[in-house]
């Protein structure tokens, strides 16, 4: 019997489709395929980025870092894969080399907002408080942008709780219970500047 042939692009439909499910095992089964068969760069590219995704919600921090730097190489201005790589170095306790790639991102786009609250965020868990707050005041967001940041970072505390149940050393939960902690101070400073800027 011969298997009809499936191309690269319905393979992206169907890992797209398994990943907004979180779906993560059979979506990271999909990208592999259709990486075989595609020759875009930009594409290519993508499907890196979106794999180091599905490798973060799995709390795979090294295995993203590598698709990460992969969408990179194929795409040197990839500002989305510099952040997710200094959010995924966050993720394992290294702050000072996560700033840089932050760093990195806010260099190839001065818009991206996501870099410096992330950065904001890397320096908190530094103990940096002075220099994350001069940051955070210099970010310039309206209240309708804060509230959007305020759900991702909701989110990001709901996934890192609940990696905290899966088998982890004492020092990986240790690093979880951190970034927990920091992002809960960012939150307070998001929710106090939402606050201000409604009254």
């Amino acid at each position: 019997m011969v298997e009809a042939r499936v191309d690269s692009t319905q393979y992206l439909v169907f890992a797209d489709q398994e990943y907004h499910k979180r779906n993560i095992h059979i979506a990271l089964l999909y990208y592999c395929r259709a990486l075989k068969s595609q020759k875009s760069t930009d594409t290519l590219s993508s499907i890196y980025y979106t794999m180091g995704s599905c490798f973060y919600l799995k709390h795979d921090y090294r295995n993203a870092i590598n698709k990460f730097q992969k969408a990179i190489i194929l795409s040197p201005g990839h500002v989305r894969s510099y952040n997710a790589w200094g959010s995924s170095l966050s993720n394992l306790g290294e702050y000072e080399e996560a700033i840089e790639k932050f760093k990195k991102a806010n260099d190839l786009n001065a818009e991206y907002t996501l870099a410096y609250l992330n950065r904001v965020l890397a320096l908190i868990s530094l103990k940096k408080e002075e220099e994350a707050g001069k940051l955070f005041e210099e970010t310039k967001l309206m209240g309708s942008e804060l509230s959007w940041y305020e759900k991702i970072y909701k989110e990001e505390v709901k996934i890192l709780k609940a990696s905290i149940t899966k088998s982890r050393s004492d020092k990986e939960q240790e690093v979880v219970i951190k970034r927990i902690e920091s992002i809960n101070n960012l939150l307070e400073l998001i929710q106090k500047k939402i606050q201000s800027a409604e009254t």
